[in-house]
């Protein structure tokens, strides 16, 4: 799952990255499917970030998301591949 294409995760420039804040992401309908069964699989998912330099964009981050609605993977593997892709973003 390390290798799989995401969409990009665009962001933008923070103008405020002297104040200490956080940026909470609230994904509750997110969903994927199961590689075991083939049948929907739902989550909530919820991001804190504290941004220093960017921030990331909201509508690419949505895109993002909706990706993982065809694919097959399991959640533990996908929180941590949604993880790697943010951080790098």
């Amino acid at each position: 799952m390390r290798s799989l294409k995401t969409p990009k995760i665009e962001v933008w420039k923070n103008q405020y990255s002297d104040k200490d804040y956080v940026i909470n992401l609230d994904i509750p309908e997110f969903t994927c499917i199961c590689p075991k069964t083939g049948l929907p699989d739902f989550a909530d998912i919820t991001i804190e970030y504290s941004p220093d330099t960017y921030c990331i964009e909201l509508k690419s981050f949505k895109m993002y998301t909706i990706f993982y609605r065809s694919i097959g993977i399991f959640h533990e593997h996908c929180i941590n591949k949604i993880l790697d892709d943010f951080v790098s973003a």
